[in-house]
């Protein structure tokens, strides 16, 4: 028997853990296991009695010695990005926005999907989808709300499809909520299968409003969280989205208390994104953004206000068998024009396109994502965060040519830890859900 590669021991609140990245299990050690832990030998087997002893076989922490962890994960990244199963497109049907972000990535476009197009869109599912076990789709823009007559019709050819093959379809929208009246949210839930709402809102009104007006210059807050607030009970789930760079983590606080006023701190869940300077489209705020390290700390601590507020968090790491989209080859954006996409930071980018709807050869760019692979990478390949990672953005390799590694690589113990607080708070009742 040997140690697993991926075990990260920690100490918390008088308390000894192990935790394992690759099983993502965690357990509490007594202090002669640690001492044997720490000291390990396989000779020393025989010294751990049997209640310690299969917990740590069961969990992943020990391994038999000839186990290759690495090729093991090798393979589940491999099964994961190469799978047949499903069918996953982000769907842009316009970029054009009724918000003028500060922050924003993609180039202004008025670019709205034709009936031409979106009865391309559908025939391309058509021959993608037979040999698929289901069909998932996010609706994304610029803001896809602005497109909903598109959104609509696609829809119903989709569940019609998917009824007739019998395979599961679901789908999720990235929406600015600024049109997201009750009517729309309910027609989007009760009949177009939109389970999953993701909505942004920076900071209370004075901040949010600076960071994401209207394209005329207007405010955006209070009708976004009066959306928020009357449609929130018809999806299963919504995520608020809080855009951080150096110029607002402390109006965080405030923007939670608005939430709460509302009633929606057991209705919403609250995460924490990294403003990023990417492209040509926002150059100016370089200066705003913090760096990856300087982030996870910000973020650790807007994490322990929400624990602290009884807001429910989840930090658990997620195992990755790929990252995203862009590394999974049956995944892709497609834009207003019919363009196929590896990534949303590619929305409407000619030059990155992989393909398009109207033809099923892929271009060189398409090879160039799925060659992305971070068991290449010495660094990636021997670092203990691989199966939570797979390896980083694929953006900022593929297209950046650089590696800045997920914030999890630097916080990931006070994750842990502030996940064990989240259970004791939710267990004496004075906190929301944690896993």
């Amino acid at each position: 028997m040997k140690l697993s590669r991926y075990n990260f021991p920690f100490f918390h609140d008088g308390k000894n853990y192990l935790y394992n990245s690759f099983t993502n299990a965690m357990i509490t050690l007594r202090p002669e296991i640690v001492q044997l832990v720490d000291n390990w030998d396989e000779s020393i087997l025989s010294s751990i009695p049997k209640e310690a002893f299969d917990p740590l076989l069961q969990g992943g922490y020990l391994i038999e010695k000839e186990k290759d962890e690495l090729t093991r994960l090798k393979v589940r990244n491999r099964m994961s990005r190469f799978s047949n199963r499903e069918l996953g497109l982000t769907i842009a049907p316009t970029l054009d926005c009724n918000f003028k972000c500060i922050y924003c990535f993609e180039e202004p476009s008025r670019a709205i999907m034709t009936t031409e197009t979106a009865d391309a869109v559908y025939d391309y599912v058509l021959e993608a989808l037979h040999d698929k076990k289901g069909l998932g789709v996010c609706w994304y823009g610029g803001e896809p709300l602005l497109a909903f007559d598109i959104m609509e019709k696609l829809t119903r050819r989709f569940k019609s499809l998917c009824r007739t093959m019998a395979i599961p379809y679901e789908a999720d929208i990235i929406s600015n909520g600024y049109l997201m009246t009750p009517e729309v949210a309910k027609k989007l839930t009760q009949e177009m299968s939109v389970r999953f709402w993701q909505v942004t809102l920076d900071g209370p009104p004075a901040v949010h409003n600076a960071r994401r007006p209207l394209q005329g210059g207007g405010e955006s807050f209070d009708t976004v969280l009066k959306n928020l607030e009357a449609s929130c009970h018809l999806f299963e789930r919504i995520a608020v989205r809080i855009n951080i760079d150096r110029t607002n983590p402390e109006q965080v606080n405030e923007l939670l208390g608005l939430l709460e006023q509302k009633e929606l701190q057991d209705k919403v869940s609250v995460y924490f994104g990294q403003v990023q300077a990417i492209g040509a489209a926002c150059p100016g705020i370089s200066h705003q953004c913090l760096s990856t390290p300087e982030f996870s700390k910000v973020e650790m601590s807007l994490n322990r206000l929400l624990v602290d507020r009884g807001w429910p968090v989840s930090m658990r790491p997620s195992l990755k068998g790929g990252v995203c989209l862009a590394d999974q080859v049956n995944s892709y954006l497609i834009d207003p024009s019919g363009n196929l996409a590896k990534c949303w930071n590619c929305a409407g980018v000619e030059s990155q396109k992989v393909g398009t709807i109207f033809e099923t050869k892929p271009n060189d760019n398409f090879f160039r994502w799925l060659s992305f692979d971070p068991f290449e990478d010495p660094e990636c390949r021997n670092c203990k965060m691989l199966p939570v990672c797979m390896g980083g953005c694929p953006y900022d390799k593929v297209i950046d040519q650089k590696k800045d590694c997920f914030t999890q690589k630097y916080n990931l113990i006070d994750r842990l830890k502030l996940r064990i607080d989240g259970w004791k708070k939710a267990e004496s009742g004075q906190g929301g859900k944690h896993e």
